[in-house]
């Protein structure tokens, strides 16, 4: 039996082990000796479990990646990748293959190839915590020594990335022995600016529900099949992580939740003048209670919008009708922002027009985004507005509707 050969079994039985285990963890390798043991060995310290929350480091990947999915795209995307030499050969596997790459440096660059095929691809990676991680648990806090670990990951971080994230960890003799549970934690990247194309436009009419009705007006809206964008949340002017934190402790008896100027609450809570009261006693102004909104998707002629409006008309809910046109844009494949590379590609936003002017197709709008991404891809839009500073006067105000390719499914709301 050939090297080349022995390389195939190693890989087949790899992926019978790993494929169903998103975070399966391998050897731990001790980045130091353990701390907290006697001369003799004897432990001094404390057995302890509990859940950590450290940047990790993504020291290595194996030149390899397991790939669920063989549909033609899949295999149009592996055939690619040997014609240019950047992999080498592939291993049947169940529901996939393993593709053998040249270099562990291609495994993100091959990744994304087949994430435009609409395959699950999944890779070997080493990962490093810091020298020194903090473990809480029960009724227990301890100081650790770090390890390096493997596990499966999707392979968006690049080799050398550091990324946030949690994890359960067992400690003994002061040394990390074990990890489970790891979950990535994503970037939030705040001003970005992305060119986008006008593609189009749609008419669009919906409903606005003062924030104070938004839970009154849900179960009638719903009840007529109307989608219902509840908006339990109030948006700060210019609070810090500080003040979050502060107000959350002050109102956690409606708050639910702080982050991004923006702060939760309980869908019963309808209180805006206690709420304007608790902010301004924290120092925080709260910069809007945003309208709650109902709307049909194949309203053409009103009729639905306009007798949801009566029925919340006669509930003593009132209402305000929209009607507008809503310019979708493009993305373009992918943008740069703080010296990292995004994908783009197949994203549309809809934002809403304020002058009748025609527009041009193919014309060039800047967005303003605020957004959190998994390595370069991105997750969730948190706010997108045209941008008011490059000469745009067709379209103001932030969009409302996220959506990927022509499939229009949701990426955020």
């Amino acid at each position: 039996m050939n090297k080349t050969d022995v390389y195939k079994i190693l890989a087949i039985g790899f992926v019978l082990v790993f494929v169903f285990e998103m975070f399966a963890i391998g050897a731990m390798n001790n980045k130091g000796n353990p701390a907290g043991a006697s001369s003799n060995g004897a432990a001094t310290l404390p057995t302890i479990s509990g859940k950590a929350s450290e940047d990790l480091t993504i020291v290595k990947y194996a030149p390899y990646l397991i790939v669920s999915g063989n549909g033609s795209a899949a295999e149009e995307a592996k055939r690619g990748l040997i014609d240019r030499g950047i992999a080498t050969y592939s291993v049947p596997a169940e529901g996939g293959f393993v593709l053998n790459l040249k270099s562990s440096k291609d495994v993100v660059s091959a990744a994304a190839e087949f994430d435009k095929a609409n395959a699950t691809v999944y890779a070997s990676a080493t990962i490093g915590t810091p020298q020194k991680l903090t473990v809480v648990g029960d009724g227990m806090t301890t100081k650790a020594q770090g390890a390096t670990f493997t596990m499966q990951i999707r392979p968006i971080y690049a080799e050398g990335s550091s990324v946030a994230a949690t994890f359960t960890a067992q400690v003994e003799n002061g040394q990390l022995v074990g990890v489970g549970s790891v979950m990535f934690q994503p970037t939030y990247v705040a001003g970005a600016r992305i060119p986008a194309k006008f593609v189009g436009e749609t008419q669009k009419r919906y409903l606005e529900i003062a924030w104070e009705n938004r839970s009154a007006a849900k179960g009638i809206a719903r009840g007529m099949n109307a989608t219902y964008k509840e908006r339990s949340y109030i948006v700060l002017d210019n609070a810090t992580s500080q003040q979050l934190t502060a107000i959350l402790a002050a109102t956690k008896d409606y708050a639910t939740d702080g982050e991004n100027g923006v702060l939760s609450v309980r869908n019963d809570f309808f209180d805006s003048e206690r709420a304007a009261s608790d902010l301004s006693a924290a120092g925080l102004t709260a910069a809007a209670f945003p309208p709650s909104v109902a709307s049909f998707a194949n309203d053409t002629d009103g009729n639905l919008t306009r007798k949801l409006a009566a029925e919340l008309g006669i509930a003593g809910i009132p209402s305000r009708l929209v009607e507008t046109r809503m310019l979708k844009l493009g993305f373009p494949e992918e943008f740069e922002q703080g010296g990292k590379k995004y994908q783009g590609a197949g994203y549309e936003v809809e934002v809403e027009a304020n002058s009748p002017d025609a527009i041009p197709p193919g014309t060039v709008v800047w967005l303003d985004a605020t957004f959190e991404a998994f390595g370069g891809k991105i997750t969730r839009f948190v706010d997108i507005n045209v941008s008011a500073n490059q000469g745009d006067s067709f379209a103001a105000g932030s969009a409302e509707n996220f959506t990927l390719g022509a499939d229009n499914s949701s990426v955020s709301g």
